[in-house]
């Protein structure tokens, strides 16, 4: 594990049609409050989106809220998620390459909360970072690129050299191959009405161009 304190972020990814993505639990949830870019990203994607064993936990947990979040998650019960890849499976004989991810993405979320004047470190799942940690590590393994909205993962999957994008940059991917600038930014900025993580926030189509 390379450990640094990178100040900013690290260049976007080419996410062309071609591209192999690990997604974390961020942009699922972004995906199944979107169905237009759901059905965009289903269609050029089939086969060559990947998410791990703690990311589907998460979706899961997700599912059992109300609210727009809860009905975002429950759009990959049953077949919904049948485009993606069967979830990569972790054993304890992972966590020799799990842990310094893990510890890495702690002290980014102490950093951060610490400078928020948050408390909310002190009240972490024990659970927390799982997902992000798998994904990268499973990016890692594989050459893929990570699509994460969580900051914490962003820096970390750049500080080991791998490709990393947010689901806004997926979206002016796909504002590059010619799908509505207006209809992807309205959809996107739904998802921050309704408390659902971007991971970057746009105030209009503007922000999508490329």
């Amino acid at each position: 594990m390379v450990i640094g304190h990178p100040q900013r972020r690290h260049p976007r990814a080419d996410l062309g049609p071609a591209t192999q993505y690990v997604l974390d639990t961020g942009p699922m949830l972004c995906l199944g409050g979107f169905p237009m870019m759901l059905r965009l990203v289903k269609h050029r994607s089939h086969g060559k989106a990947h998410w791990v064993e703690a990311v589907r936990a998460e979706v899961v947990r997700h599912g059992l809220k109300a609210g727009p979040l809860g009905a975002a998650a429950r759009t990959f019960q049953g077949n919904g998620a049948n485009w993606l890849t069967p979830p990569a499976v972790f054993s304890d004989a992972d966590n020799t390459d799990l842990d310094p991810v893990r510890a890495r993405l702690e002290v980014l979320a102490r950093e951060k909360a610490e400078s928020r004047r948050s408390d909310s470190i002190a009240r972490r799942d024990s659970r927390a970072d799982l997902g992000e940690a798998q994904s990268i590590l499973h990016a890692k393994r594989n050459g893929h690129t990570v699509l994460t909205n969580d900051d914490g993962a962003n820096i970390v999957a750049g500080e080991n050299n791998l490709s990393v994008a947010t689901i806004v940059d997926l979206a002016r991917q796909l504002v590059a191959e010619r799908n509505s600038a207006r209809e992807l930014a309205r959809g996107l900025m739904k998802l921050q009405a309704d408390g659902i993580d971007t991971g970057e926030h746009i105030a209009g189509p503007l922000a999508l161009i490329p």
